[in-house]
């Protein structure tokens, strides 16, 4: 995990002292993958559009809160149970570099330590968006996570549908499924 990531620099910097440290300890056999914590800073936040070619290191972006809502000096995140628009802005940039760059988007803890029932909503908005994960601030939000993350029957349905129907096409392109094209 590389903390306080102001942009792809900063991941290319690390992967050069990695790329050292495995070929004196592991004879280059071994890659370290990288997790970049993205938006904990305005600098941050304003260098996520630099991520446009990642290192095939770097596996996933997560976006945080705390640290952001320090650097900007904001009094709270969230009001009325949204995020405040600074804070709304960076999340959603934060996904739309994940996917520019090819790597999973990993939404920010959630600061509510005591409720299963708000982790598991976080969890099922933030895939909902297009996360691919949900950070935990503690062991005991692991369970709420994986229940919304792990593939539900009906999506497994879904994707052995698409599978089917792309082997029944044979080399189309596109098929029609369900009602629309997949």
């Amino acid at each position: 995990m590389l903390p306080k990531c102001k942009g792809i620099g900063d991941v290319y910097r690390l992967c050069d002292f990695l790329e050292a440290l495995e070929q004196v300890y592991f004879d280059g056999r071994h890659k370290t993958e990288v997790i970049a914590m993205a938006t904990e800073s305005a600098a941050g936040v304003l260098g996520l559009a630099s991520y446009d070619n990642p290192p095939l290191r770097l596996t996933a972006l997560i976006w945080g809160v705390a640290d952001l809502a320090a650097d900007i000096g904001a009094l709270q995140a969230v009001s009325a149970g949204t995020f405040t628009p600074p804070f709304s802005v960076a999340r959603t940039l934060c996904l739309l570099a994940a996917a520019q760059a090819g790597v999973q988007a990993i939404d920010a803890v959630s600061t509510d330590l005591s409720s299963d029932v708000q982790i598991e909503a976080e969890a099922l908005l933030a895939k909902r968006d297009g996360f691919s994960a949900k950070a935990a601030a503690h062991p005991s939000h692991i369970a709420s996570i994986n229940r919304v993350f792990e593939p539900q029957p009906e999506e497994v349905a879904w994707a052995r549908g698409v599978v089917d129907a792309f082997d029944k096409a044979r080399h189309a392109g596109v098929v029609r499924f369900g009602g629309g094209d997949a």
